[in-house]
């Protein structure tokens, strides 16, 4: 008996004994009738041959329900082996055949675990193919790789299923082709990896919570031991405080940073620094517009003017500082990120009232801003006196 109560090897088996006792009956009789006339041995012959070949028919069925019933079992045993595996897999796994183009066909099979992360009957699934059930805007990308399946026979890739709930549950998708009766058909798992991005977002957002604690000790050590001339901003307070600018130069070659300086310090003076401190400024905007254009490949130069100081900004779209490295950056004469000559922050510190520092993936900004009509300190050798050697 099968799991579902029927028994095919039986009913092939009856099938066949019945069929073939008719015929045995039939023909017979037919064989009688044209022989009634004859002598009663032939008439006498007829019964003997009836039951011989019942018996046959007999021993033959019952031989034929044995080797099907073998068959069936052996069937039956392998495809239970075959649901175990298919509905023992935790994944959603489908099965659906690829057209002439590789457009997905409807669904042929889904496992229990398709239902569950799906959310729609195996009866439904079956009314549905792979297309319906991925989120729309995600369609085309699979229409894409199905049609490279034909070729590849496989494919791994990431996708968001859309489950009857409207749920969107991200999946690796890993799927392998082969042909069955010369019809391409696809064999797909999807695995659910909400876990999996839950855990890389707290990751990201735990990093990111490190870098910005780390980002404020620096930022608030450098404070201190600078005695609030060094101040690490975030890009964001960087941006505002470049605001109404009132000078902007760009550069991108070494030929032109001589005459940044020139228009810079010109504008200093302009704004009301004297010639000295005007020729100290110049020097500290020349490291500045000197690391841009090695770390950065250029950069722009902003001016603006607050309420008794001045303020340049260098601004490029490098890789930005590691924030491990600022505080060598700041304190450590001839430090550098890079195998080239220091960045020169020291020097930026000792010509400049204070220094703002913004750096970050999206490049870095560096503020420094000089109060007017500032005396130099008795006894303070001018920055001027150090010979200039930059282009």
């Amino acid at each position: 008996m099968q799991p579902d109560g029927r028994n095919p090897a039986l009913r092939i088996a009856l099938i066949y004994a019945l069929a073939a006792a008719c015929w045995i009956l039939l023909s017979d009789v037919i064989l009688t009738s044209l022989i009634t006339g004859g002598p009663p041995a032939a008439r006498s012959f007829a019964l003997p041959s009836i039951l011989k070949g019942l018996l046959f028919v007999a021993v033959t069925a019952a031989m034929l329900y044995l080797l099907v019933r073998d068959a069936v079992a052996n069937v039956w045993r392998a495809k239970a082996r075959m649901q175990l595996l298919f509905d023992g897999v935790n994944d959603a796994v489908y099965l659906y055949p690829l057209g002439p183009n590789g457009e997905p066909g409807l669904l042929l099979d889904a496992n229990t675990g398709a239902q569950r992360v799906s959310g729609y009957s195996l009866t439904e699934l079956l009314q549905m193919s792979p297309l319906d059930l991925v989120k729309p805007t995600l369609r085309r990308r699979l229409r894409e790789n199905s049609r490279a399946l034909l070729d590849r026979r496989q494919a791994v890739f990431e996708t968001v299923l859309l489950a009857k709930d409207g749920t969107e549950i991200p999946v690796e998708v890993s799927i392998h082709v082969n042909d069955i009766q010369g019809v391409p058909t696809a064999f797909a798992s999807a695995r659910d990896i909400r876990d999996r991005k839950r855990a890389e977002t707290e990751r990201r957002e735990a990093a990111l919570a490190t870098e910005r604690d780390k980002r404020a000790f620096y930022r608030e050590t450098i404070l201190a031991v600078s005695e609030g001339k060094f101040q690490i901003v975030e890009p964001e307070e960087a941006r505002d405080f470049i605001h109404a600018p009132t000078l902007h130069l760009a550069f991108a070659q070494a030929e032109e940073l001589r005459e940044v300086r020139r228009l810079a310090r010109e504008w200093s003076r302009s704004q009301g620094l004297s010639e000295e401190a005007a020729r100290d400024f110049e020097i500290a905007i020349g490291e500045a517009t000197t690391n841009a254009l090695k770390h950065a490949s250029g950069g722009e130069l902003y001016g603006g003017r607050d309420s008794g100081s001045i303020w340049l900004a260098v601004v490029d779209h490098g890789e930005g500082i590691d924030t491990f490295a600022i505080p060598r950056v700041a304190f450590q004469s001839g430090y550098t990120t890079k195998s080239t000559m220091g960045l020169g922050y020291t020097l930026m510190l000792a010509v400049c009232d204070r220094v703002m520092l913004a750096s970050g993936p999206g490049g870095t900004t560096v503020i420094m801003e000089k109060r007017l009509n500032l005396a130099p300190e008795s006894g303070q050798v001018p920055v001027t006196a150090c010979p200039d050697s930059r282009p």
